[in-house]
């Protein structure tokens, strides 16, 4: 993402806004300093990150994972500007919304995204109407950064009964949020998932 010929060609694109989501590296000052360049934009510099966990309490990695280790109630996305260092930059916004234990992490990860995708759609619309896109410093001081779980979080996700994932609800989700569904689409679908189910 850092690579010299990338940086030339969002300069030669004069491409003026940057949104990233899932991307796991991190972004160096040149390319920051690209998108805060007011030339572009006139009105506000615009780099944001679509993180996973409610800042500032679930910095870094598989924030979901921790949030239902931790016992939350809520977990969310949360939209925020990039700056130098992770998933510290200003808040935007975010969207608490309840977990659900019966289900996997990843299955509450993906009934969130409608609502995270809101905060992104919401913040590009201010954008495009010369609007001010407000933001709030995080409070460091309930800042907490999380990794990659290790051997003893999987032991305690079990010890907890938390489910990382569940393939056949997974596989329902998918074809729910991608297929519409006559009577034939339908016998079709029946045949794969039995395929797939097998497998």
């Amino acid at each position: 993402i850092n690579d010299a010929e990338f940086l030339k060609f969002l300069q030669r694109n004069k491409i003026n806004a940057g949104v990233s989501i899932r991307c796991y590296q991190k972004f160096s000052q040149e390319i920051i300093d690209h998108f805060n360049n007011k030339n572009l934009i006139p009105h506000q510099p615009f780099f944001v990150n679509l993180h996973p966990g409610l800042l500032p309490e679930y910095r870094g990695v598989t924030t979901y994972c921790c949030a239902m280790q931790n016992q939350e109630k809520y977990a969310g996305f949360t939209l925020h500007f990039i700056d130098q260092y992770w998933d510290a930059g200003a808040i935007i916004s975010r969207s608490p919304q309840p977990l659900d234990y019966s289900l996997s992490v990843v299955e509450n990860m993906c009934l969130h995204v409608d609502s995270a995708s809101e905060l992104l759609l919401s913040a590009i619309q201010k954008l495009s109407l010369k609007k001010i896109v407000k933001s709030k410093e995080q409070d460091k001081r309930k800042a907490a950064y999380y990794t990659h779980a290790t051997k003893n979080d999987f032991i305690d996700f079990r010890k907890k009964k938390i489910k990382l994932v569940r393939p056949k609800s997974i596989m329902n989700l998918i074809l729910q949020k991608y297929l519409s569904f006559d009577e034939k689409d339908a016998k079709m679908l029946m045949h794969f998932k039995h395929n797939f189910y097998e497998q």
